[in-house]
């Protein structure tokens, strides 16, 4: 498929929003953030799928998404496991057995960022974020499944297992959480078939010329409304307090996400730019925002001692930010870590 520039943007700006909604700010702000933010991820790896290029290749296709999401999953919690150990070592002059533990490596095999409050055997508390990894993985499968029947021209049953498997999830999640957020993969139908069909049949047009004004207003006002009235939404903790709008406002948040990086988009300037790096390199960011972070200033404290502000609020976001890109550059300075998320 050929790239398209927005894209990028749009990614870009969904990151830094996942970085924000980790950080310790105002609730109403994180209410809005948990709205969409991840719906909108899921509808672009929908948005870029590329049914044709696989169709009939069921083997490749899985190697490929095996290649770019489930060894990067395994090699980042190893990573971070390996690190906390050493971390571990350093602090006390002693190996920390208790991380090498079942139940931690029970937590990474079953992949599950839920629950947290407390956590389980079955949580990967190592790397939190990066269920959505094994979980976008468990997306594309189900994808291309109900693509492949689409193909055959049974429409009616295509559709049918769309609603199935939303439904299926929903329900699923509220008595237990399955391995790898399939339960979530489920849900998430609706955000990636939506992402698939909106580029394949030219349901919405998204050309960066195509804009107006008043549609963008009614359509923020609008989300507004709908998620002060759906309460706190968490994909990880399966948390869809009303799941009809849910949905809307997972569909609305990425639909303005959309517009506005297209607006960002149109002229290549600083911001531009950098919404564009932050969208390339959003898996990294993702999966070592917190874990980078918290490494750096616990390593810090060693030296000097950090008010308690830097802790709160959008300074610890950009924080979290600054590291991230750090991070980012660091890895891509280390050949094996380009290799594993190139």
């Amino acid at each position: 498929m050929k790239h398209v520039d927005w894209i990028d943007t749009a990614k870009g700006i969904g990151i830094l929003l996942v970085v924000v909604g980790h950080a310790p700010i105002n609730t109403k702000i994180t209410r809005i953030i948990f709205a969409f933010h991840m719906p909108f991820f899921f509808f672009i790896s929908g948005y870029l799928f590329n049914y044709q290029k696989y169709k009939g290749h069921i083997k490749q296709f899985t190697f490929n998404k095996t290649k770019r999401l489930i060894i990067p999953y395994f090699f980042t919690n190893l990573f971070i496991l390996s690190t906390l150990v050493l971390i571990s070592c350093i602090r006390t002059t002693s190996i920390n057995f208790e991380l090498f533990s079942i139940e931690n490596f029970i937590g990474i095999i079953y992949g599950n960022g839920a629950p947290l409050f407390p956590a389980t055997t079955y949580t990967n508390w190592i790397c939190v974020p990066s269920w959505f990894l094994v979980c976008l993985f468990c997306s594309n499968i189900l994808l291309y499944f109900i693509l492949t029947v689409y193909e055959n021209k049974s429409t009616f049953l295509s559709y049918s297992l769309i609603l199935f498997f939303i439904l299926t999830g929903w329900k699923i999640s509220e008595y237990i959480f399955l391995p790898w957020g399939i339960d979530i993969a489920f849900v998430s139908m609706i955000f990636v078939c939506s992402g698939y069909f909106v580029r394949t049949n030219n349901i919405i047009d998204i050309r960066e010329d195509n804009f107006n004004a008043y549609i963008f207003a009614f359509i923020c006002i609008l989300f507004i409304i709908i998620v002060s009235g759906s309460g706190r939404v968490d994909m990880n903790l399966r948390k869809y307090p009303n799941f009809f709008l849910f949905i809307m406002g997972g569909l609305l948040g990425t639909y303005i996400t959309v517009e506005l990086a297209k607006m960002i988009n149109k002229n290549k300037t600083i911001i531009s730019n950098f919404f564009n790096y932050l969208g390339k390199y959003s898996i990294i960011i993702l999966l070592y925002h917190l874990f980078a972070t918290k490494t750096f200033l616990v390593f810090m404290e060693s030296f000097i001692s950090f008010p308690d502000i830097i802790y709160n609020g959008y300074l610890y976001a950009t924080i979290m930010l600054i590291i991230s890109i750090l991070t980012v550059i660091l890895i891509n300075k280390i050949s094996i870590f380009k290799k594993v998320y190139g």
